[in-house]
């Protein structure tokens, strides 16, 4: 991966995209903050601080569980408020999913109809968010 970062046309690239779940959604964040990939979806990222979000370059969407005390849904909330209020240039979106706790993006339990909708659904919007600024 990383070669292919370094010089994505020598590969047959143009644009990159990446996704992450949990811890990885942080190094997602940060690979977007180096203009290494053109486009992020976090799921229920763990360790994101307010400088990550203001570093960031390029469109980005979280999908947010409602409980998470690592990026809870007010810090997310407060995140979202912030990075409205300074006018960011670059696509971003908030998803919040009720009823949701860290994992629901990558191992939810499907016996919990409420989740199963929210992992579903936390999918598409990702497949979506790629399809739309790629």
């Amino acid at each position: 991966m990383q070669l292919v970062m370094q010089d994505p046309p020598s590969h047959g690239y143009t644009r990159l995209c990446g996704t992450g779940f949990g811890y990885g959604g942080k190094l997602v964040i940060a690979l977007n903050a180096t203009d290494h990939i053109n486009v992020s979806v976090a799921n229920h990222p763990s360790f994101i601080t307010k400088g990550d979000i203001a570093a960031l370059k390029n469109p980005v969407l979280f999908n947010c569980a409602e409980e998470y005390p690592v990026f809870s849904a007010d810090y997310a909330k407060q995140a979202e408020k912030e990075w409205n209020e300074k006018g960011a240039k670059q696509a971003f979106k908030f998803n919040h999913y009720p009823n949701t706790v860290h994992g629901f993006a990558a191992r939810p339990n499907l016996a919990d109809k409420q989740v199963k909708e929210a992992f579903e659904k936390a999918l598409q919007e990702g497949v979506d968010w790629w399809k739309a600024h790629l």
